[in-house]
Order: structure tokens, then sequence, then C-alpha cells
């Protein structure tokens, strides 16, 4: 009877055991591999380090093993095909550095003159591979065409790049060629998709471009990263951001600067090529610009193509060398952004295939433009800026449209222009805020840039409303039911006290 109660605890303890060991033969299979300068490229990276970052690749198992990697410097050049994490000792101690040849790659994208290398190339659907606290870094051998990418993502990857720095990809010595981005995720020539993050890195001194996301099907988020533009700059359009090939990038609460084209080549300029801090080449209409910082670019925000609306909100957009914004052939809803400085505060452009819209939701600032703080161009598709709640002030003018409607409209009820008179123009002589142009629907304008009381017209300011007037003192009829009643208790006060000093003369 005792070993009939008995077999059935034997029985759970014998699934309970199988159950932890497969558990465990799980936990097994993430493991990590240990490499440093002086070790030695054999048996797994475990028991001890190997010497280079491509052997103890080849050693870890596709399932999540870890990569420690001693601070040092190692000169490979690296295929990442299986989920791994690669883990420096810092972005300043742990240098993936380019070798002297780079071998090329017919799957990722060619720069000029068909330059196909990068010195890490992610790929594989079933890969999502995480490098972080390390540095890849640059230049190619030669001074044209030299080396494509810090690292290329394809092939359906998955990746993420945390606290890296990634420099220096670049000709040597800078040169006007194609070729030298940072990061790229995906290419249309090559029809390749790359997918992931740039979380908290550095992105620098880099010939084209910092990161690029192109190629529909390629997602990536890029938070918290710095990307500063070479310099001197480039005779070349390099951008910091470029998003192209309806990809989708969710661009948000980066740092952003000095993204420029040297005017040494005759093609870069303010009516010919410019640079840009973040560059939209009709992504896919998911694209968010959120919560940046982006300055001193010849266009902080290009945006041009098709496509949108393109959420464009938070972002602080100063100094730029030509405009802080430039639309052309686009959508963009912008919304809660400052536009400081510069020549021209927002650039709206006619394009030849699709209209140039631009919606200003509310609590966009423009201000300090040196030209115009709106500025339209007429194309062969229709222009139009349009939206309320907003400041226009402390530009030399306010919004220019050299064209009539329907080819550009400029539809800006209900902002404040600077001053409660609103925008100096011929039909509103007494208007001393940003000057408007022909064109620009501004009446019914704020008067004030707080409660945002939009009832500015030329007539209020020909005839202003009288302020209200000072009520005179009301005198109070002595048979008010409240005026007896307080008589009353007057004359009882003073009974009481009369009442007191006989009292007080009789003790």
């Amino acid at each position: 009877m005792i070993k009939n109660l008995l077999e059935p605890w034997r029985m759970g303890g014998l699934l309970l055991g199988c159950v932890w060991l497969s558990v465990s033969l799980g936990a097994a299979q993430a493991a990590t591999l240990q490499v440093q300068p002086g070790g030695l490229d054999a048996g797994n990276c475990q028991g001890s380090a190997c010497q280079t970052i491509g052997y103890a690749l080849a050693q870890a198992a596709p399932g999540g093993d870890t990569l420690q990697i001693a601070a040092g410097t190692y000169a490979e050049e690296l295929t990442i095909n299986k989920s791994v994490v690669i883990v420096g000792a810092g972005m300043a101690s742990t240098i993936i550095r380019a070798p002297a040849a780079l071998t090329p790659n017919p799957d990722i994208s060619p720069g000029s003159g068909g330059q196909t290398t990068a010195i890490v190339f992610v790929t594989g659907a079933a890969t999502n591979a995480t490098m972080r606290s390390l540095q890849v870094r640059g230049p190619g051998p030669s001074s044209s065409g030299s080396i494509g990418y810090g690292v290329f993502v394809g092939g359906n990857a998955t990746f993420t790049l945390d606290t890296s720095h990634i420099t220096a990809i670049r000709d040597e010595p800078l040169a006007g060629s194609q070729n030298g981005g940072g990061i790229r995720f995906g290419a249309p020539n090559t029809s390749q998709v790359g997918s992931g993050q740039v979380l908290n890195s550095v992105i620098d001194d880099f010939q084209k471009n910092g990161i690029t996301v192109s190629h529909v099907g390629s997602n990536v988020t890029v938070r918290g990263t710095t990307i500063t533009g070479t310099s001197p700059p480039p005779t070349i359009a390099q951008n910091g951001i470029q998003v192209s090939g309806r990809a989708i990038a969710v661009i948000e609460d980066n740092t952003i600067s000095n993204l420029q084209c040297s005017t040494a080549n005759p093609n870069c300029g303010p009516n010919a090529t410019w640079s840009a801090g973040i560059l939209l080449s009709s992504p896919n209409s998911a694209t968010q610009v959120i919560n940046n910082r982006i300055s001193n670019s010849d266009g902080n925000l290009y945006a041009y193509g098709t496509g949108g609306p393109y959420t464009i909100t938070g972002n602080q957009l100063s100094d730029a060398i030509y405009a802080n914004v430039s639309a052309g052939g686009i959508s963009l809803d912008m919304s809660n952004n400052v536009l400081r400085g510069a020549p021209i505060g927002l650039r709206a452009v006619g394009d030849t295939i699709s209209p140039t819209t631009v919606v200003l939701r509310g609590g966009n600032i423009i201000t300090g433009a040196s030209q115009q703080g709106i500025q339209a161009f007429a194309g062969v598709q229709p222009v139009s800026v349009s939206g309320s709640l907003n400041q226009f002030y402390s530009n030399a003018a306010g919004a220019n449209n050299p064209a009539a409607p329907p080819l550009v409209t400029l539809d800006l009820p209900c902002n404040w222009w600077g001053a409660a008179t609103g925008p100096a123009y011929t039909s509103n002589p007494l208007g001393t805020g940003n000057a408007v142009t022909d064109g620009v629907n501004y009446i019914n304008w704020a008067i004030d840039n707080n409660a945002f009381s939009c009832v500015g017209n030329p007539a209020r300011n020909a005839n202003p409303p009288a302020p209200p007037p000072i009520a005179a003192p009301v005198a109070v009829p002595v048979d008010a039911p409240w005026a007896l009643f307080t008589s009353a208790l007057a004359l009882a006060g003073l009974g009481a006290n009369a009442m007191r000093g006989r009292q007080r003369r009789n003790s």
C-alpha cells in the first residue's frame, strides 16, 4: 500500500528532473565568449580568451551568446549572421578598425565606383544582434572609394548599436566620392532590408551619411545619439540621418550638427546642392522626427520627394546655413517646433511631381530669420502652408508669397506676428509686426501670444475698442434694509459705551 502511494511521487520526481534538465540545457546555450589581444584562437573562447572577434563569432551559438571584447584594437572585417551580443570595454577602449584591405560584398549597396565594403556586415532573417560599448573606426586605405560603411545591415536582419562610436568612415584623405557612411540599414539597389536601433551613440568624421535607412521594409529607431558632420566639410552633400525609399524611421531626442557641403564644389550652395541634418527622401509616412536638436547644417531638416504627412514635433532647429526647414513635393505636419536663426525659417518649394503641403498644427515658433520667416516658391504643383496658433516674430520679414493662389497658398490666420497690431502690410497700415506680402491670409491674427485672442484685423487697429468704463460710486439709500440695520448697530454700540461709563462712575 505504501509502495503504491510512493510511485506517483517517484514519477513526479522524474518528470520534475526532466524539466530541470531541459531548463539547464537551454541556459547552457547562452554562453559568454572572451576575446582579448593576447588571446589564442583555439577552443571555444570560454575557458580562455581568443584573439580575434571573427574567430569568436564562428564559435558562438546562434541562440544569443555574448562576446566579451577586452580593451584593444582589432583590425578585422566582421560578418554577423547569428543572434549574438558583442560587448566592448567602452567606446574609447575597444576598437574594431578597418583592416588594410576590405573585401567587396555584392549585397552591400554600392557607393561611387561600385564600392561595396563594410567593416561590420550584419545579415540573415534570423539574426537579431547587438553591439555595445565599443568603437568602429576607419578610415579606408586609399583616397577614393576605399570604404563603404562602418556597419551595413541587410538580409532582413535586426541590429542594435548601443553606447558606441562610429568614426572616420571616410577616404584618406577626405574625398568627394559618394561613399563613407557610418551605418546603413537596407538598400533598394541590392534589395536589402535592415531594421533595428541606434541608441545613445556617437557618429562623426564620416564622408557621406552618418546613418542611412532605406528600402521598403526597413524600420529603424534612432534615439539619444549625437551626429556631427565632418570639419572641414567635404565637397559632397553629407547628411546626418537619411531616410529614403519608403523606409520607416523614428528619429527622437538626438543632437545633430554641422552637416555642410563645401562651397569649394560649385554644385554646393543656396540655390544648388545642400547637406542636411535630417534628410527625408520619400520615406514611409510612419516616419517621425521628434524632440531633436539640429543646428548649423545647410538645411537642418530637408524633406523632398513624395508622401506624408510626416510628423515633425518638439524639435529645436537653429542657425542653419540656408534654411531651418525646407520642403518640396512632400507633406509635413509640424507642431511645437522652434525654428531659430538662419536666413529662412521655413521654405516651401513647388515640385514637378507632387504638391508641397506644410501644416503648422500649433505651438511652432519661427524667429530670428535674417530674410524670411516663411518663404514659398512656385512650381508646377501647388504649394500650401497653413495653420494657426503659431508665433512668427523678430524675423526680417514674416511670410512671402511670390505667386497667387492656388499655385501658392499661405493660409495663416490666428497667429502671433510679434505685435498686437498684426503684421505690417499695405492693407494693414497700422501693423507693426513681421511683414507679409500679397497672397498671405493673416486676418483674425492673434493680438497676444498667450491666450491667442484671434480678433485682430485692420479695422480694429483703426478703431480700437474703448476700454471698459470705470464704475462711479453709488450712493446707498438711507432706507435700504441693510443700511438701517447698520445704523441700528452703530446706535447700539453708542448705548453700550454710555452704560459702561455710568457703571464706572457709580463704582
